[in-house]
């Protein structure tokens, strides 16, 4: 679901993108969750202790929530302790877009998780979008992890990002943090020439805001990372998932590619 500043909005939408980009009724594709709170009782007091960041370790398919818990997930908070722009509720921008990824902090990360590419992407999980949520999930990687062969494979990765649908897998860690949005508001995009075709199919490119890192929890986090990928295994999507594709179906449209 969307929710519309108002009823122009909803129609402009309409006519602009969603009109060429809406499907009959998605229930087939999607997936229907299964989960019962006998799950999350099996789970240790610290799974639901908060952090600020969590690093997704490469694994295989784990048999539980709580080996998920156990072998996969840990906290990264100690690492971003004494790093500058990362203080205790505020993340400075320039660590959320890649803009700094020379500076000697940012090599240092880059080592202590084994990113070997030179360089770290930021981007929101896929099925979050800035326009339309108020809290998301980012993850932090190496940038160049889809050809990394140095980097161990990551099931629980791929479920942060879409390329698994086209048999392209995850490599490496992973970072995971939660940011609650306030005061959000586009403003024109500066950029060069060359950038436009790239901004026309990132919607949120404009969108400014204020954040803070928001408390995540190991049992929330291998919740969606399970969830995600038996929806995955299965042909199917999670509503978020469902969601992200339609929203890249409608970016197309309005860039003039075809569906």
């Amino acid at each position: 679901s969307v929710y519309y500043c108002s009823v122009s909005c909803q129609r402009a939408h309409w006519k602009r993108s969603h009109k060429k980009a809406c499907r009959p009724n998605p229930y087939p594709s999607l997936y229907q969750f299964d989960v019962g709170i006998s799950q999350f009782r099996s789970l240790p007091a610290n799974a639901f202790e908060g952090h600020e960041f969590l690093v997704i370790n490469p694994t295989e398919k784990l048999p539980s929530l709580k080996s998920i818990c156990e072998e996969c997930l840990e906290s990264a908070d100690d690492i971003f302790d004494s790093v500058p722009g990362f203080g205790k509720d505020q993340l400075d921008p320039l660590w959320t877009y890649q803009n700094n990824m020379t500076h000697p902090v940012a090599k240092s990360l880059q080592n202590h998780f084994g990113w070997t590419s030179g360089i770290h992407g930021v981007e929101v999980m896929t099925g979050y979008r800035l326009a339309e949520d108020h809290v998301v999930y980012r993850v932090m990687f190496d940038d160049d992890f889809l050809s990394r062969r140095d980097l161990d494979a990551s099931y629980y990765g791929d479920a942060c990002f879409d390329w698994v649908r086209e048999n392209r897998h995850v490599r490496g860690k992973i970072v995971i943090f939660k940011q609650m949005l306030t005061k959000k508001q586009r403003e024109p995009v500066q950029a060069p020439p060359e950038a436009r075709i790239t901004i026309a199919v990132a919607d949120d490119a404009d969108i400014c805001f204020d954040y803070e890192l928001y408390p995540v929890t190991k049992a929330e986090v291998a919740h969606i990372l399970q969830e995600r990928m038996t929806a995955i295994e299965q042909g199917k999507y999670t509503r978020r998932q469902w969601r992200s594709k339609i929203r890249q179906e409608e970016l197309m449209a309005e860039s003039g590619f075809s569906l």
